[in-house]
């Protein structure tokens, strides 16, 4: 396991805190991090998990348990207008290459990107009311709709979730 910087000790010549590779190893041992209307929401599954699983989950927030100057920047990192577009670009260049590779026999690779792309702008915060249209509209088949939709798992729709209260509020 990477090495934390205590944030409250970090001095000249350590490393700063970085969100998004904290978020990456995170989500790699089963955690999951989403933004509501009151703050940041940190937690991992623990139905069905080994308890070593859990320990590890348990071992990567305890990195920044109680550490504000840690979550105000995984909030914000996770609330960055920026690395959405750049995501989202990413997402929709890979879809670009897959409906490209629709003809070819080795297209599993480019869906394989695209899905691992997908699943990633689903997962981040949505940083405002354009972005949670644009997860919706997935969702829901497409800006115009197509009459259906998929069923989604809770795991894969979870943030959307947040995303809609934490706009919504009390609405």
């Amino acid at each position: 396991m990477a090495e934390m910087t205590n944030i409250a000790s970090a001095g000249e010549g350590q490393p700063a805190f970085d969100a998004g590779a904290w978020l990456a190893r995170f989500k790699q041992v089963g955690g999951t991090a989403w933004q509501t209307s009151d703050g940041l929401g940190i937690g991992w599954e623990v139905l069905g998990d080994t308890d070593e699983q859990c320990l590890r989950a348990r071992a990567v927030y305890g990195e920044v348990e109680g550490r504000r100057e840690a979550l105000e920047a995984i909030s914000a990192h996770m609330s960055d207008r920026s690395a959405w577009e750049a995501l989202l670009a990413r997402y929709e260049a890979a879809e670009a290459v897959t409906e490209a590779a629709m003809e070819d026999d080795d297209i599993d690779a480019s869906v394989d990107a695209a899905h691992e792309l997908l699943c990633a702008l689903m997962d981040m915060p949505a940083p405002d009311k354009r972005a949670l249209r644009w997860k919706l509209d997935y969702l829901l088949g497409g800006p115009a709709g197509q009459g259906s939709t998929m069923s989604w798992s809770r795991e894969f729709v979870a943030q959307t979730v947040a995303d809609i209260e934490r706009f919504l509020g009390e609405a």
